[in-house]
């Protein structure tokens, strides 16, 4: 019974093709940014003096820039008139300006440390704001793509899935190498030019091999002020972007601290770091085999209280004896067994609130929600691994030295105990977001809406 609630029927189901073409896109802009930043660290230190404080601060502003671009850009594919609403374009305009920066920032020019400082200051900043404009439309593809709650959330398993591969591809090429092709300026660029090759070819499959069923309603231009307020009038959209930043910052500071955490308390940085390839491992297979069916039989919210049920298993196991690799592994694995559901299904729910907040305001805003939803996805991952690396910056911390009782205080307190308090809020929040069974109710009342509009225009033409 419950399925039934959930399904919106269609003579032709979405094919498996079609989903990987729609996860090609995220597994190119994922790896593209994963191999940028660890880069970032990794390369230009070998380059010319850069003070780890002042990597810090051009990783700062670059997501500060992208955090504002990506409220600009949903205000302008809402607000900007119908050229700008639609999705699969912007990722035929965003795709090549992006590679060329992505290539850009993978050289310095021969100049002074300051003028290469101002360099990778000016290109960074326009790849974060380029970043903006391919990452909005192509969440908010999601709405389009199809109104089928199962087929969006099968989107989103692949989308997580290809997210999940490109993160653990990226950082087996990079530990591969050993960070020696980071080291050589032709080795680096050449690198580049064919990861944009095929980004380029990922980026071009999503547009050609996916099919927008649910087009973007052409309309007027409409002032950014009836956007705005049709955001907040939505209330299932106010919680699911709620959610989606409790969640992201929970799963941010946990494994950005388990880098301090295996530094301070197992005298080992690299067992902090492993923790992004089990997680990469465990999502990528989870996704594969776990995920959907779960999601399909009890629904996204409810499935995403079931994982968060687990990630907090997952904390009282590390809680026990993390300090041990073995049962740190097994703490993490059932972190990310529990992460599963939520990173399937956070876009998919914001996806269903397009057309609640259709019924309720009369507007269609996808551009705003997908850009109010990926804000709070960015402003999470900055504080949760930004705001975290400027805390431990200004208590002193200093990798593989003696810390202070302050600094492992710090470190139980983030890599324990705040993520599991903010599991708890993601429950209590979980708990107002209602439209998974009545989705179903919401899009049959807003073909009977529309059908009386047009009826209704036709009498008055």
């Amino acid at each position: 019974m419950q399925n039934d609630e959930r399904k919106v029927s269609y003579q032709n189901r979405i094919t498996a093709g079609e989903k990987n073409s729609y996860g090609a896109a995220a597994f190119a802009g994922c790896f593209l940014i994963t191999m940028i930043t660890l880069g970032l660290y990794n390369y230009y230190p070998f380059k010319f003096d850069l003070e780890e404080s002042a990597l810090r601060a051009i990783l700062t502003i670059g997501w500060l820039l992208h955090a504002t671009a990506v409220l600009v850009m949903g205000g302008l594919m809402d607000a900007g008139g119908h050229a700008f609403s639609n999705q699969k374009k912007w990722l035929r305009w965003s795709a090549i300006p992006l590679v060329i920066f992505a290539i850009l920032m993978s050289f310095l020019p021969a100049v002074g440390a300051s003028l290469q400082i101002i360099y990778l200051l000016a290109v960074g900043s326009i790849f974060a704001v380029l970043c903006a404009a391919y990452y909005v439309p192509y969440a908010a593809m999601q709405s389009t793509l199809t109104q089928d709650q199962e087929e969006r959330e099968s989107f989103n398993v692949f989308r997580m899935g290809y997210t999940a591969g490109a993160v653990y591809v990226a950082t087996r090429i990079l530990n591969t190498l050993d960070y020696r092709l980071s080291r050589s300026d032709l080795g680096w660029f050449i690198a580049f030019l064919i990861f944009a090759v095929f980004v380029l070819f990922l980026y071009g499959r999503t547009y050609r091999n996916t099919t927008e069923r649910n087009p973007v309603t052409k309309h007027s231009t409409l002032s950014l002020e009836k956007v705005i307020r049709a955001f907040f009038t939505n209330k299932q959209a106010v919680f699911a972007v709620m959610i989606i930043f409790i969640s992201v910052l929970q799963v941010a500071i946990q494994l950005h601290s388990s880098i301090f955490y295996g530094d301070i308390f197992m005298d080992n940085q690299r067992a902090g770091q492993a923790t992004f390839g089990i997680v990469s491992m465990v999502m990528l297979i989870g996704s594969l085999l776990f995920t959907a069916p779960l999601i399909r039989k009890y629904g996204k919210r409810n499935s995403i209280i079931i994982g968060t049920v687990i990630s907090l298993l997952g904390t009282v196991v590390l809680m026990v004896g993390s300090e041990y690799p073995a049962i740190f592994i097994v703490g993490f694995v059932l972190k990310a067994l529990g992460w599963l559901p939520l990173g399937a299904s956070i876009f998919a729910m914001l996806a269903d609130t397009v057309e609640y907040g259709e019924l309720i305001s009369g507007l269609r805003i996808p551009g705003m929600i997908f850009g109010v939803g990926s804000f709070a996805v960015s402003m999470a991952i900055g504080l949760g691994t930004m705001g975290v690396s400027w805390l431990y910056y200004m208590i002193g911390y200093q990798p593989g030295g003696l810390q202070t009782g302050i600094i492992r205080n710090t470190t139980m307190f983030f890599f324990l105990y705040f993520p599991a308090i903010l599991a708890v809020i993601q429950i209590v929040l979980l708990a107002f977001y209602k439209l998974d069974h009545k989705y179903t109710e919401v899009l049959e009342e807003l073909r009977q809406k529309k059908t009386v509009q047009t009826s209704e225009d036709q009498v008055l033409s």
